[in-house]
């Protein structure tokens, strides 16, 4: 029976080895959502272990009506620890990365309203925030491109959810189905076994 020999093997061409990209990709990004998991968890750990102080800090914004500011003191430390959860975990990492935008946009919004009005405080976002006085200057510059630097990290999971060590991947759940062009090229290292994905 005949051996049938492509051109590659008559030109003795060795053939291309299989581009690692795809998964360096991966895996960096499953660096970034862990560590977006990790300071969603802190920022939320550091309000909930002073509620009092949160709550200081939320009314320092003029922003939230007084009626909301308790609940909110409560409420929101406990969906940023919840979305870090989520992240950390790898379960739907594309959905709690939007909310992880989301979440941001609206903490930039804020701090920039509180620098435009003129106020001078704190914003207590891995602080204890809150009014300061007169020796203490604003950072406001330096939260905002903190900030926005973590809402860079939120739209590459956005764009790219598939990653390492996640239950996304054990349940197959869509969004770590979702980037068909890597989907092809790595496929070879999905045969290590579930806990890849």
């Amino acid at each position: 029976m005949g051996v049938t020999l492509t051109a590659d093997d008559q030109a003795g061409t060795p053939p291309a080895a299989p581009s690692r990209w795809p998964q360096i990709v991966r895996g960096l990004l499953t660096f970034v959502r862990i560590a977006l998991g990790g300071v969603w968890i802190y920022a939320g750990m550091v309000k909930i272990t002073d509620i009092n102080q949160t709550t200081t800090t939320i009314r320092a914004f003029e922003i939230v009506p007084h009626s909301l500011v308790k609940p909110m003191s409560y409420g929101l430390p406990a969906a940023e620890i919840a979305l870090g959860l989520m992240l950390v975990v790898g379960l739907a990492v594309r959905w709690m990365a939007a909310v992880s935008a989301l979440f941001l946009l609206l903490y930039i919004g804020a701090i920039a309203s509180a620098s435009a009005r003129g106020l001078r405080i704190d914003c207590g976002c891995f602080s204890q925030g809150g009014q300061l006085d007169a020796s203490t200057s604003t950072r406001y510059t330096l939260d905002i491109l903190r900030d926005s630097g973590l809402l860079v990290l939120s739209a590459l999971l956005i764009w790219r959810p598939r990653t390492y060590w996640s239950l996304d991947g054990w349940l197959r759940m869509p969004s770590a189905d979702a980037d068909d062009d890597l989907d092809a090229e790595d496929a070879d290292a999905d045969e290590d076994g579930p806990g890849n994905t």
